[in-house]
């Protein structure tokens, strides 16, 4: 393993990374190839199941559920974002607030926020 890698299940919700290599048996690396997953690809983490499993990510403009089994296979070195890029990405690994206006039983408008990923 690569001075830095680690394999892309390692990575947390929000944290980016390139693609080095598929470390799998030629049926699954072809599918993860398919879908995108070749080495020199920037991914991003989103976010996890509850249960921790699948893994949401982004990757060439779409997003992507993956087994964090199969992430296991799967080479990437971290990249570390400045603070103003960070401060730009927020809002896509950052939650977002969703406001919504219900009414009450008197007929009053009431606001409501509630935390959308």
């Amino acid at each position: 393993m690569e001075r830095g890698a680690k394999t892309l299940r390692g990575l947390r919700p929000g944290q980016r990374g390139i693609i080095l290599a598929l470390q799998t048996k030629e049926p699954l690396k072809r599918r993860l190839a398919e879908m995108g997953l070749t080495p020199g690809t920037e991914i991003l983490v989103r976010r996890l199941a509850p249960l921790g499993d699948p893994m949401e990510l982004a990757l060439r403009g779409y997003e992507l559920s993956l087994r964090r089994e199969d992430a296991g296979n799967i080479l990437v070195a971290p990249l570390h974002k400045d603070a103003q890029e960070e401060k730009r990405s927020n809002g896509e690994a950052g939650m977002r607030k969703r406001h919504e206006i219900s009414r009450c039983a008197g007929g009053k408008p009431k606001l409501r926020q509630d935390h959308a990923f």
